[in-house]
């Protein structure tokens, strides 16, 4: 992949069309949306928690959080509704873990999906028509399992 093939976070086609290994970089060298990430791989947490785990402006974190959504790197896990109406979005990340190499003149990137969760959305997402895993998560490769490591490739140039 090229460097001038970047995708754009106003672009519909971010997690579609795009290559998802600029989706994943673009989102590990933000620190902001780096910390976001991290922390809501091991349970699912509100905007409003993230911003008071993170310190992050409130704002931000819900730009944030729908730019990581689009790129389908994290997704809502379930909503909650408070006594009085209020219904909040408890969003959760699909990665585990992300290692970047560099390799004769390519960025890997190696992808270990957050298998519990994933292979939950997907189990779902099979369940409400026919489906497969790289629609949902782009960064799945085509035949892999959530419990399998998936990688890609980009052209340093």
């Amino acid at each position: 992949m090229r460097m001038d093939q970047r995708a754009r976070a106003g672009d519909d086609t971010v997690g579609h069309g795009a290559p998802w290994t600029e989706s994943i970089l673009d989102a590990l060298g933000d620190e902001s949306s780096r910390s976001i990430l991290v922390i809501a791989i091991g349970r699912g947490r509100t905007v409003e928690e993230m911003r008071a785990e993170t310190k992050i402006p409130l704002s931000t974190c819900y730009k944030k959080v729908a730019l990581l959504v689009r790129m389908r790197l994290m997704v809502p896990e379930r909503y909650l509704i408070t006594h009085s109406g209020r219904k909040y979005a408890v969003y959760r990340t699909c990665l585990q873990a992300v290692t970047v190499r560099f390799n004769s003149g390519d960025v890997e990137v190696e992808v270990e999906p957050n298998a519990e969760f994933v292979e939950k959305l997907l189990s779902e997402a099979k369940r409400e028509g026919p489906t497969r895993d790289g629609d949902v998560f782009p960064w799945l490769s085509p035949g892999r399992k959530p419990d399998q490591t998936a990688g890609g490739k980009r052209r340093r140039d």
